[in-house]
């Protein structure tokens, strides 16, 4: 599993981008088929407000799964993302195992 860190037009620490690689890498513990997770972490305005955001985009064999966070921090906006991924990729495990 390959994982990507990638900022849109915003500057990220180094110990933030660990533990953004550290919480994506742990998605392999709920599907093993992961071929590569991308996240983007960007800043965008919400009602005067600056909100940090991450969006991931995981891809599997023959599929493409798609969360997206917001929150004050990138680490909570990380953590938030990781959340609906682990959901999704269950459900998509799921599905899998239907058929």
């Amino acid at each position: 599993m390959n994982v990507q860190i990638r900022p849109v037009d915003v500057s990220i620490k180094n110990g933030t981008k660990q533990f953004m690689s550290k919480k994506l890498a742990k998605l392999e513990q709920y599907y093993d088929r992961i071929i590569d997770v991308v996240a983007w972490a960007k800043e965008e305005a919400n009602g005067g407000k600056e909100e940090k955001v991450v969006d991931v985009k995981i891809l599997v064999p023959g599929n493409l799964i798609i969360a997206s966070g917001a929150a004050d921090t990138f680490e909570s906006a990380t953590e938030k993302s990781v959340q609906i991924a682990k959901r999704n990729l269950k459900r998509y495990k799921e599905k899998r195992r239907a058929r």
